[in-house]
């Protein structure tokens, strides 16, 4: 029997002390996730080519994407936040694919981190609301066409559903990484139990996982995309109005 747990592979270990700054592994990932990146993005752009090469057509293709993603949301007014938004859309993504590899760590199957992100975007966008709209961000809870018996009930569902918005983003994140890293550990480790016994059989297991591994690397671009274009919508609602 082996002693592994499926939610090990989340655990947050604590690795000392850097000059009073305290570091675990999640640190670890992400300080390794921005070296990673910045070496990527330098490389590729060192010597830029009219006929681009592959790397540099896969960064110009991510690059566009969240352009036109953005544009297509907001509109011209969304550009000045193209670089905030370009660079969430890489942190989540490259967070999401990293935690697939062997022995990994998953940063983005923490709830506190995804829910620092989606908070701090979410206050950014209520203050662009009311710096932007002034007393006319208040419509956001007003529905059109309500009457008025039932406006004031309709007013506090709208408010709830507003808050909610950072929750939803979350938690979305975080269960989809957590439940598909989590499957994946358990066939994981039923198949190695079964391939000590017969290797023939165990292999019937592992292509499984196989196909989910495959399976939960577009969950794992999907949902980079999915938190990436509903902020782009919030910031839609907050600059031009809801209704």
């Amino acid at each position: 029997m082996l002693n592994y747990q499926p939610l090990d592979q989340f655990e947050i270990i604590f690795l000392g002390y850097f000059k009073g700054i305290p570091i675990n592994n999640l640190i670890i990932y992400m300080i390794f996730m921005y070296l990673s990146l910045r070496i990527l993005f330098g490389l590729t752009f060192l010597e830029l080519k009219i006929i681009p090469n592959n790397w540099q057509r896969l960064f110009e293709s991510l690059y566009l994407f969240v352009f036109n993603l953005l544009k297509q949301q907001v509109g011209i007014k969304g550009y000045a936040y193209f670089p905030l938004k370009f660079t969430l859309f890489l942190f989540i993504l490259v967070g999401n694919l990293f935690g697939m590899t062997l022995y990994s760590f998953t940063i983005t199957s923490h709830v506190i981190l995804t829910f620092s992100l989606s908070f701090a975007f979410f206050i950014g966008i209520v203050i662009i609301g009311i710096l932007t709209q002034k007393i006319k961000f208040l419509n956001t809870f007003i529905p059109a066409g309500a009457p008025g018996a039932l406006l004031p009930f309709l007013v506090v569902i709208e408010i709830i559903s507003y808050v909610s918005r950072p929750f939803s983003l979350a938690i979305r994140l975080f269960a989809n990484m957590m439940a598909g890293h989590t499957l994946l550990a358990i066939l994981a480790n039923f198949t190695l139990v079964i391939s000590k016994k017969n290797l023939l059989i165990g292999a019937i297991p592992f292509l499984l996982i196989v196909a989910i591994i495959g399976l939960e690397a577009m969950i794992a671009v999907l949902q980079a995309y999915v938190f990436t274009i509903l902020l782009c919508i919030y910031l839609k609602d907050s600059i031009h109005g809801a209704h």
